[in-house]
């Protein structure tokens, strides 16, 4: 038995740099799914895309705070593309697979505070990225281009392109977590006391 889905891919920036860049795909059977302030940016443009409401999302729930960290997302981004069973799970229940994950995280130092740390991006980046094989992650802009020529001139992202963009996606979010742990040991004298003493800092 082989299923087939239409591509999908899920953009959610913080960074909109040349976020429009991705309506080239359009044409080529792409759906893309975004989140409320980048899917604005994109339908300002002229760039049809689904809102998250649509894939079952909720912008309500603990104040929009998990609207994108929905399970089908993550299971349509983990998925499995070689094993049968894994896209015959996502026909049986609906879900529809994500094969590139567009996102990147905010600046932690513009605005610091634990109620500011993003829950969601750094968990959908990781999720794609572990499953580079299949999904293709994009945290930095400057790799878009790459990215739309080798899908329009060839069909699909290379395999070590995917690695790459793996890898930066790893290291954009160190370097999001960096940012906070460095923020945090310096809100606490006892915190930093006791990393002294434990020679963390």
């Amino acid at each position: 038995m082989s299923v087939k889905f239409k591509k999908n891919v899920l953009i959610s920036v913080e960074d909109e740099t040349a976020v429009e860049d991705f309506g080239q795909l359009i044409n080529s059977g792409w759906n893309i799914i975004s989140t409320g302030k980048t899917a604005a940016r994109l339908k300002l443009l002229g760039i049809p895309c689904k809102p998250v409401d649509d894939s079952r999302f909720t912008e309500i729930i603990l104040n929009g705070q998990m609207k994108i960290l929905d399970s089908n997302i993550l299971v349509g981004i983990i998925a499995n593309r070689e094993r049968l069973g894994d896209m015959e799970d996502l026909e049986t229940y609906g879900i529809m697979p994500i094969d590139m994950v567009v996102m990147n995280l905010p600046d932690f130092k513009k605005a610091p505070g634990f109620k500011n740390i993003d829950i969601c991006g750094p968990a959908l980046i990781r999720a794609a990225a572990q499953n580079g094989a299949s999904v293709t992650v994009v945290t930095d802009p400057n790799d878009y281009a790459q990215v739309i020529k080798e899908l329009l001139n060839e069909g699909q992202v290379r395999e070590w392109t995917r690695e790459y963009l793996a890898i930066k996606a790893f290291e954009h979010t160190s370097s999001y977590d960096s940012s906070i742990v460095r923020w945090a040991k310096k809100q606490s004298l006892l915190g930093c006391l006791f990393y002294e003493e434990m020679d963390f800092c």
